[in-house]
């Protein structure tokens, strides 16, 4: 069993420490280091850390029993539920990082942190990231978990590692402070970068890739990853349906829901609101008159996105009051415009068939011959109108 060789008190029950002998993996490569739990006689140290400071393995703890002793023999726990979903996060980021690189020239992954659930990659690159490129690339990582490619570690001198083609590694920081030995990590031939993490022994054991997320600007973004999902295809469809949303709302996954709801209330009460307004309500009609019939304009597209039910009540109740008229409204939509045809209980004009023959005109919607609505590319009111009148 270990044994104790240094360590130090810090602010309330942490505690420093160094053992002759480490079992728990280092930090590093932006992985966490090991966790588990020391126990002897005289003490008990749930372990939380472990990374080389001044040369040496320390461990960072918190004692919850006993009291540490220099030379004090311990039982080494190492929590290998922890390792193994550290070497999980840390293979399944080579393949993602190697296959978004791969998928977008100019795309560089620089920095990477795994968490206790998620993990982050950041890059740079100068353009737009999509969920277009990141399913590409999701769909390419969990191409290679699937192959169930060996994991292998080789070491190599600077020298040799300088003259590997194929290997990736920060060049720059190694230059910089250049090891003696490199350590190399391989997922098949499919990725080779300079890496000191902890990871699986075939790519099978990864058992899949999910992206979470993404934000930042050109040139930085960074995505959020997990690994280990359920990878159905009628899983993954509705899954990238909900990260769609999260990202646009802007809240986890988990909160969706909630928001929706609140969405829908606020809504309900402002369509109350709207009822009660209505009535008092004057919006800018314009009148013109085509083969003896009267027309009623409502052009609600300088209000900008105006209700459109506000507009379908305003163009139902004047033809209402006017019933040898039509009525025509169109507002703003997200695309293009919303609109509405009405027409008077006296006039004779068939509104669908109007809209079946000015559908090669981009026209959609539905209705009855006496009320239509729908959406539209473009809103020429006056050939609109002159087509109503066709064949009355």
């Amino acid at each position: 069993m270990p044994r104790v060789t240094w360590f130090e008190r810090l602010k309330g029950d942490r505690v420093d420490l160094c053992l002759d002998e480490n079992p728990f993996h280092l930090a590093g490569g932006g992985q966490p280091g090991g966790r588990g739990m020391l126990v002897s006689p005289g003490v008990q140290v749930e372990v939380q850390d472990c990374r080389v400071r001044d040369g040496r393995e320390v461990l960072t703890g918190r004692i919850i029993g006993g009291d540490m002793a220099l030379g004090e023999t311990v039982e080494a726990q190492v929590d290998l539920q922890w390792r193994d979903w550290v070497a999980r996060m840390h293979s399944g980021e080579h393949a993602l990082s190697r296959a978004l690189e791969r998928n977008r020239p100019g795309l560089r992954v620089f920095k990477v942190n795994i968490g206790e659930r998620e993990g982050l990659i950041t890059l740079d690159f100068q353009g737009d990231l999509t969920w277009d490129l990141l399913w590409v690339a999701e769909e390419e990582a969990n191409r290679v978990v699937g192959e169930d490619l060996p994991v292998t570690v080789e070491e190599l001198t600077g020298y040799r590692a300088a003259e590997d083609p194929d290997l990736k590694a920060n060049w720059e920081r190694l230059q910089l402070d250049p090891p003696e030995i490199i350590r190399v990590v391989s997922l098949g031939g499919y990725d080779r970068v300079a890496c000191c993490g902890v990871h699986v022994e075939r790519t099978g054991q990864i058992g899949g890739v999910m992206v979470l997320g993404f934000k930042g600007s050109s040139p930085r973004w960074e995505v959020r990853y997990t690994v280990d999902p359920v990878r159905t295809q009628l899983m993954m469809e509705w899954s990238r349906m909900v990260r769609r949303m999260s990202r646009e709302i802007g809240c986890p996954p988990e909160d969706i829901e909630r928001v929706y709801w609140g969405a829908f209330e606020d809504a309900k009460a402002k369509a109350k609101l709207l009822d009660r307004l209505r009535d008092h309500l004057c919006l800018p009609f314009e009148e013109r008159v085509r083969g003896g019939h009267r027309f009623h304009l409502l052009d609600l597209r300088p209000l900008g996105m105006v209700p459109a039910e506000m507009m379908n009540f305003a163009v139902r109740r004047r033809v209402e009051s006017d019933p040898s008229s039509l009525g025509v409204g169109v507002v703003p939509a997200e695309q293009g415009l919303r609109f509405v045809a009405c027409r008077g209980a006296g006039c004779p004009v068939d509104l669908s068939a109007w809209l079946k023959r000015m559908r090669p005109r981009g026209l959609k919607g539905g209705g009855s011959p006496q009320m239509v609505s729908g959406v539209a590319e473009e809103c020429p009111l006056d050939e609109w109108i002159d087509s109503m009148l066709e064949g009355v």
